[in-house]
């Protein structure tokens, strides 16, 4: 019995925790033990509880959600002075970063003695996660740290040697996210890409347009994520104004994010002349029966997406149109599965999406080879057995 401690450093709960609920549910208990940390109370731990999956929260004080709504700009200076700081003195920044998560750091070494923790799995990515990377070596385990985001900001020289001597394998959902990562200094042949998954459950559709008081007769297009510019709300905004206006569709706007980026989409809406064309719906607990009842999902990322939306969406049988970047090509099964458009053209986004409501036989088709892309290629059961191999392998070479 391997006994594995996942660590979750988000603050809200989204595509990392359902993945990562996902993941337990699907292990082999019989060969694993799974334990969790969180450092936030979300939903999520309402999830786990409900199916038997052990958890700890820990409280880290950067990390925390309430300290961060309440004093947001305490937490940037202090953010901004960690980073200032370890650009000062790039031989100490990894021992600054320890010093900022002491608290963090110190509660999830003892976790791990406490708990007998075979291996540490960290599962966002190894800058915001260090602090756990320092646990794990100062316990004296093994570490795989997963790769879900691109944000790499303050991974200095001295962090990246850190994690790349200690870290015995790190995990990426895609070969862009493999290379950013690699770009930034940690060896490529440490890391290994396995895609993320979807476990095939029944989802109940949502009636969207009485649910946001949208006609009947409308089309409704969905964009479903936190709202910051690399999700491409903007672009999508002009191709919705493009349209033809016989279409009469509706953009439903699935998610939340700050004043700022909120404020900016409903300008830009206002700007347009689509205030009364677009739907606000802010975030959702659960975004799979809202994504079920829409007639399209827009994903017009500007940086490589795979995100667990796009699989959700395939999976539901929801036409999707995307931006075509980095793997996207290869994982829509050339297209075959979505209708691909130039990142960040928007003229071509509204001429993708007036097709897919055009051309129904097309549609149909793109449907089919979707969810038959899912059920081969993304399925749970081949996640956690490329995954139980990962720590198989780390667990047996020990702490670097």
């Amino acid at each position: 019995m391997l006994r594995v401690l996942f660590v979750e450093s988000g603050m809200t709960g989204g595509g990392s925790f359902e993945s990562l609920l996902q993941h337990m549910k699907a292990l082999d208990r019989s060969r694993i033990e799974p334990h969790t940390v969180f450092l936030n109370r979300t939903k999520y731990c309402d999830l786990f509880a409900a199916a038997g999956l052990p958890f700890h929260l820990v409280r880290d004080p950067l990390f925390d959600r309430g300290v961060n709504e309440r004093h947001p700009g305490l937490v940037r200076a202090a953010g901004g002075a960690l980073r200032v700081a370890q650009g000062v003195l790039p031989p100490l920044a990894a021992g600054l970063e320890g010093l900022a998560h002491a608290g963090a750091v110190r509660a999830l070494t003892d976790l791990i003695r406490s708990q007998h923790i075979d291996l540490v799995h960290t599962n966002n990515q190894p800058n915001r996660d260090f602090y756990a990377l320092l646990a794990a070596r100062a316990a004296g385990r093994p570490c795989v740290a997963h790769l879900r985001s691109f944000f790499s900001k303050g991974f200095v020289p001295a962090k990246q040697r850190f994690a790349a001597a200690h870290v015995a394998c790190f995990v990426a959902y895609s070969p862009g996210m493999a290379d950013h990562w690699a770009d930034q200094g940690l060896p490529r042949d440490k890391i290994r890409v396995v895609p993320n998954a979807i476990a095939q459950e029944p989802v109940e559709p949502c009636a969207v347009r009485a649910r946001y008081g949208i006609p009947a007769g409308s089309p409704v297009i969905g964009i479903v994520g936190k709202i910051i510019p690399v999700r491409g709300h903007a672009c999508l905004l002009r191709a919705v104004a493009a349209l033809d206006p016989a279409l009469d569709a509706r953009l439903l706007v699935v998610g939340g994010g700050d004043s700022a980026q909120t404020g900016a989409v409903t300008r830009l809406a206002r700007d347009l002349g689509l205030a009364g064309r677009v739907v606000m719906a802010g975030p959702a607990p659960d975004a799979k029966p809202i994504i079920a009842g829409l007639d399209i999902l827009a994903l017009p990322y500007s940086i490589e997406p795979f995100g667990r939306v796009l699989l959700e969406a395939m999976s539901l049988g929801v036409p999707t149109v995307v931006s075509d970047l980095g793997h996207i090509r290869e994982m829509t099964g050339g297209g075959a599965a979505s209708v691909l458009f130039p990142a960040g053209d928007h003229r071509a986004l509204a001429a993708a999406l007036e097709g897919v409501f055009t051309r129904p036989e097309e549609r149909a088709a793109r449907i089919e080879a979707a969810r038959r892309l899912v059920r081969e290629r993304y399925s749970m059961e081949a996640y956690v057995r490329d995954l139980d191999g990962i720590y198989t392998q780390a667990a047996k070479r020990g702490a670097p």
